[in-house]
Parts: C-alpha cells; sequence; structure tokens
C-alpha cells in the first residue's frame, strides 16, 4: 500500500510541475468600443469567416459602420442560450437593466 501511495504522490507532482511549466496569458477585458474612431458600442458588421476551432479560442472580425474600421475581437465570457427566444429575452432584460440569466 505505501508503494502505490508513493508512485501516487509522485505522479501528483510530476503533474504539477508541468502545469508549472505551461505558459500562462491574460486577455485584459476591455469596454466595447472601435479601436479606431473611440466609439463607445458602436454598430458593427460581422465580416464572417469559414474558420473552426475551439470554442475558448474564437475570434469575430468585425467593421465599425461609424468609421469602417476593421477588427478583431475576443470574447471574454459565455452566456450559452439553446434558442433564438432564450437569446432575445436576455437582451430584452439587459435593456430593462436586468442582465442576469434566468433560472
Amino acid at each position: 500500500m505505501e508503494k502505490r501511495a508513493e508512485e501516487l504522490v509522485e505522479r501528483a507532482v510530476v503533474a504539477l510541475e508541468t502545469l508549472a511549466t505551461e505558459p500562462e496569458f491574460e486577455i485584459p477585458a476591455s469596454p466595447p468600443l472601435c479601436p479606431h474612431c473611440g466609439v463607445m458600442n458602436p454598430t458593427v458588421v460581422s465580416q464572417e469567416s469559414e474558420g473552426q476551432g475551439k470554442m475558448s479560442e474564437i475570434f469575430l472580425e468585425l467593421a465599425c459602420t461609424h468609421c469602417n474600421g476593421k477588427f478583431l475581437v475576443v470574447p471574454q465570457g459565455w452566456v450559452n442560450f439553446e434558442s433564438v427566444n432564450e437569446l432575445r429575452e436576455f437582451f430584452e432584460r439587459a435593456e430593462n437593466g436586468n442582465s442576469a440569466e434566468a433560472n
């Protein structure tokens, strides 16, 4: 039994050391503003792409309708919906000052 415990502790140490050597990065959150003209929460047009990848690594290519500047955005969090109606309700609550998710 002691040999098995020793093996498990050694494996845990190796795993922890591996995690410690993996690079970390932070993406600073910012308000929804155009990096070109500085307009807060501008109307934008999505520049559709055919790409694919992990959901956690997704980004959007947008164009600001105020200045026509093109830029990239990275979502900082996720609120997932099963239907368009749920999404609409979420935005309606947000417009009314209550953006909390439905229970």
